[in-house]
């Protein structure tokens, strides 16, 4: 495991950084309108094998867990529009809420915040927008995932 990915656990507690990034509508999103809600940070791009291997087993623990308390944000690092729309569907779930790092890949400052080095990552935020953690891995322990986030209800 990359050590830059494990400085996400020292933020634990924290606010998570603030974004304001693009759905494919065009409409932009901050962490802020999902206040009140547990939050789970989906961080893929187009082309990532891992990314894609996931995709089946999250989008069932989504519809699962769908709730008016809980919402799934994917936020891809693709280079352009395009990409990540094709993206879409086969590299993240589509019913998340799909966001856009415009481009900036991994210079963005939410990656940059994040420490975020490998991909998919998961980041589970809490209703107030604080750094819980990163949860079990949904492949390997679909029902640990599940209790992760039934948690921070």
């Amino acid at each position: 495991m990359n050590l830059d990915f494990l400085k996400i656990f020292k933020k634990t507690g924290k606010p998570f950084f603030n974004f304001n990034l693009p759905d494919t509508n065009g409409v932009y999103h901050s962490l802020k309108e999902f206040k009140g809600k547990v939050v789970i940070l989906d961080f893929w791009f187009t082309g990532c094998g891992a990314c894609k291997t996931l995709v089946p087993e999250l989008a069932k623990i989504e519809s699962e867990l769908k709730s008016d308390q809980i919402q799934f944000v994917s936020i891809s690092v693709d280079q352009t529009v395009p990409v990540w729309k094709r993206g879409i569907g086969t590299y993240s779930v589509g019913s998340s809420v799909q966001l856009y790092t415009e481009g900036k890949r991994y210079n963005h400052p939410i990656i940059k915040f994040g420490k975020i080095s490998a991909f998919p990552t998961l980041i589970v935020l809490d209703k107030e927008g604080r750094i819980v953690g990163i949860p079990p891995h949904p492949m390997k322990d679909p029902k640990g995932f599940k209790e992760y986030i039934m948690k921070c209800l």
